[in-house]
């Protein structure tokens, strides 16, 4: 014999005889009073604050669960309803009970159903009980809508910036939060990204409000815990926003009734802030993708160099050799001393990758010590402001008549739904009213922003300190920068670069190379310092100018430092290490395939590493990882042959690249290719020369 009860709320709970602990002492009388017929008490289950609209509760799971293990013959409670509140439950929970021979006492009522009356009677108690709940229901929503029609705050967790006043029946504005409410709604309205917000009020030490809750999911009772004292994340921030109570209306079921409690913001403050984070776009984050057509060794300068005597492109190659490091020696060659090798008359024809790269990246980070470039950018933009600032109140005052216009086009569209009733929101007017929110949303957040630009010109935005003190930290940032952040700034600052009149080699430099460069420099981003190149273009115009920058340099080859002679002196110095990946010495005389599989399970159970992390790890080429990935995509029999091969006279025969043409056939194609490329004939010049493959 088991005895169970349940209460739908919180305020039947924790009392001082509270309404389970009556239930059940109920029950035990019940029980009791039966005693002579053999009745023993195995066990109470209780449900406390759960609701009876299904039977997803903890102390209904335990107690079937007992009945399945046959502890339990007959359950008794205190009415049929404490069971459950639901015919679309009753049916399954009767057939439960009837197949573990298991029955149901009450206290109160007869709900013994061996006859069809009594069967009849219990889906009649079920249904009325159900009938009650739903009912309670809706007696509910409707005192809530008319709450919301008079204005009155539905309860609930107490909004941030607000607290209950109960006598009252009102919420009134918090002392220390409507403040920082206000805060948030005004950044927002500023085009301040809601992570820099959140950092914000991290930095001032703001947390969200404490309190105490009672939590009671898979717990036999209720408890009472302290939430809350967290930092601000966006989601958060995003909520508050979004939320038409601090504009002073409530919302119910998707309409909103002017409310009596004190808005914390003003409707133009609180439509600004949302059009603010509606038009925001989330950039996508990067993610590690197995592309096979990255670039292998990283060339920092490809797509961006050119040659100045033939107008052509660089294109980037590695040579088979390897340096100290263990990495292939890489050049950039002239794309017409490749395509017309014998006849091509380019002066520069071939240069070290890692010298040039030294040489712009030196460039780069001595921009500030340039003895005109600081002057010649500022003439610029001060000479462009005037224009620019024209431009800016035009569009602004065009904003406006939008704005306008658009506010008028929703207000007429509400006074004829007013008019005609909500039967008259057809799609077609649905669509419309989307329409014109959208419109005036991008017209606040397009006037925010010209004004913040109008705001930057007149103050003078371009000063001279800030743009050198931006561009000084990068030359401490660069070493801290990944591969992607590098490639990222370099596109960003830079346009072309062009290397002109090779002078062969320099006096008192065997080693080195005299080369003209002309890096191509775009301007917004000199403007902004290096940061912030979108509204200093919109500050111009629209227009995104350059500024070319030529020097004179002298091109480390093999030994020795990269040297920029002019505009000014400065020795280009890079990192050396001694230490030889310990990687090639591992796999040297063994298939790749070895190494690929064993880097397909560090990707494996989708853990998302980082590429770039791996390739750390590993001592190679993101990109090499990922011709080496590829490799795992050969069937089966193919890949157990090629684990079985050992030694260079074996698997030179079949390395990296012969394998990847053969990766998308099907698999009895594959072992042909394969038997192929081993029963070859050794050629002198077919031996492998990549760090991979070897």
């Amino acid at each position: 014999m088991a005895i169970y009860a349940r209460v739908s709320t919180t305020k039947q709970v924790g009392g001082r005889f509270d309404s389970c602990e009556a239930q059940v002492s109920a029950c035990q009388n019940y029980v009791a009073g039966r005693g002579n017929e053999g009745w023993s008490i195995v066990g109470s289950f209780t449900d406390p604050a759960y609701s009876g609209k299904d039977m997803e509760r903890p102390g209904m799971r335990r107690l079937m669960k007992a009945i399945e293990a046959g502890l339990v013959r007959a359950v008794v409670v205190y009415r049929l309803e404490r069971v459950l509140r639901s015919t679309d439950e009753w049916g399954p929970f009767r057939k439960f009970l009837k197949k573990h021979d298991c029955v149901l006492y009450s206290v109160t009522q007869d709900i013994e159903d061996v006859t069809p009356e009594g069967r009849f009677r219990n889906n009649i108690l079920v249904s009325m009980s159900e009938y009650e709940r739903n009912n309670g229901s809706v007696k509910t929503a409707n005192k809530m809508r008319m709450q919301a029609e008079r204005g009155f705050w539905n309860g609930g967790n107490e909004p941030y910036g607000y607290v209950n006043d109960p006598k009252a029946k009102k919420i009134h504005p918090h002392p220390d939060e409507a403040g920082i409410v206000r805060t948030i709604y005004c950044m927002a309205g500023e085009l301040i990204s809601l992570a820099e917000i959140a950092r914000a009020l991290t930095d001032r030490g703001v947390l969200t409000r404490r309190r105490i809750i009672k939590r009671r999911k898979d717990l036999p009772e209720p408890v009472e815990v302290e939430v809350g004292g967290n930092r601000f994340r966006e989601d958060l921030l995003r909520k508050i926003i979004s939320n038409p109570l601090y504009r002073g209306v409530v919302r119910f079921n998707g309409t909103e009734y002017k409310g009596q409690h004190e808005p914390l913001v003003s409707i133009e403050a609180w439509e600004a802030a949302n059009a603010a984070i509606s038009q925001a776009k989330a950039s996508p984050k990067p993610t590690a993708t197995l592309d096979l057509d990255r670039d292998k060794h990283f060339n920092l300068l490809k797509g961006l160099l050119y040659c100045g005597c033939c107008k052509g492109a660089f294109v980037p190659h590695a040579s088979g050799k390897l340096d100290s490091q263990g990495r292939p020696y890489r050049y950039y060659t002239c794309n017409q001393v490749i395509h017309n090798r014998s006849v091509a008359r380019c002066l520069v024809r071939q240069i070290s990758a890692v010298a040039v790269e030294e040489a712009v990246v030196g460039l780069l980070g001595q921009m500030a010590r340039h003895p005109t470039l600081i002057e010649t950018v500022l003439d610029f933009g001060k000479a462009n402001a005037s224009g620019a600032q024209k431009e800016l109140e035009l569009r602004i005052r065009k904003l406006d008549r939008e704005i306008e216009k658009v506010t008028a086009s929703l207000g007429n569209l509400l006074n004829a739904l007013a008019d005609h009733g909500v039967s008259s929101l057809r799609e077609e007017i649905r669509a419309k009213f989307e329409e014109l929110k959208r419109r005036k949303e991008h017209a606040l957040v397009e006037r925010t922003r010209a004004r913040q630009d109008l705001e930057a010109l007149t103050h003078d935005a371009f000063a001279p300190a800030q743009i050198c003190a931006s561009l000084e930290k990068f030359e401490k940032l660069w070493p801290d920068f990944t591969q992607e952040e590098k490639r990222e700034f370099v596109s960003l600052m830079v346009a072309r670069v062009e290397v002109h009149s090779d002078k062969g080699k320099t006096e008192g430099r065997e080693s080195a190379r005299l080369v003209e460069l002309k890096v191509k420099l775009h301007l917004p981003e000199l403007l902004g310092g290096g940061a912030d190149a979108e509204s200093t273009a919109r500050r111009l115009g629209g227009r995104r100018p350059s500024f070319t920058l030529n020097a004179t340099v002298a091109l480390a080859v093999g030994t020795g430092d990269t040297v920029i002679l002019a505009p000014f002196h400065h020795r280009v110095t890079s990192p050396k290490t001694s230490q030889k990946r310990p990687t090639r010495q591992v796999h040297k005389d063994l298939h790749p395939i070895h190494r690929a599989i064993a880097l397909a399970k560090k990707f494996e159970g989708g853990a998302r590493r980082p590429l770039s992390v791996v390739a750390k790890e590993e001592g190679i080429s993101a990109a090499s990882i990922c011709q080496l990935l590829k490799l795992t995509r050969l069937s089966e029999p193919v890949k157990t042959r090629l684990l079985a091969l050992c030694g260079k006279s074996q698997t030179w025969r079949c390395g990296i690249r012969k394998l990847l043409p053969i990766v998308g056939l099907k698999p009895q194609q594959q072992m042909q290719a394969l038997e192929k490329l081993l029963t070859a004939t050794k050629s002198k010049k077919g031996r492998p020369n990549s760090a991979v493959e070897a």
